[in-house]
């Protein structure tokens, strides 16, 4: 039987069932500005992720975060790439939902990039 998650010697996690890559950012309170900040120096093909996407990760009572533990984080939440003037989408680990804040908090925000292989 083959794994969903493979990570390679860079870090890179890939996902045999969507075939998407992913790269899990600091492990810090990091808020959208710096999540978007951090996802476009990455290079080319890296983005933040849909919800849908971030929702497809989540698997209540997996590890210590509802995630795979190959993704490593202590947060509970991850911004994804839907945006509105003054407000951001995240998708929460901790109960499998998503929701809109103000971009400017950290607290527990983390960022993902994610490309298609």
């Amino acid at each position: 039987m083959v794994k969903r998650f493979q990570i390679d010697e860079k870090g890179i996690i890939r996902d045999a069932t969507t075939n998407l890559e992913w790269c899990v950012g600091p492990d810090k309170d990091t808020t959208w500005a710096e999540a978007k900040a951090w996802v476009d120096g990455l290079g080319e093909g890296w983005r933040l992720p849909t919800v849908e996407e971030l929702q497809g990760l989540y698997e209540e009572d997996k590890g210590t975060r509802n995630i795979d533990p190959v993704f490593k984080m202590s947060g509970w939440w991850v911004w994804s790439v839907e945006k509105g003037s003054s407000f951001a989408r995240y998708f929460n680990f901790y109960n499998g939902s998503a929701s809109s804040s103000s971009r400017d908090p950290s607290l527990d925000g983390r960022g993902f990039s994610v490309r298609s292989l």
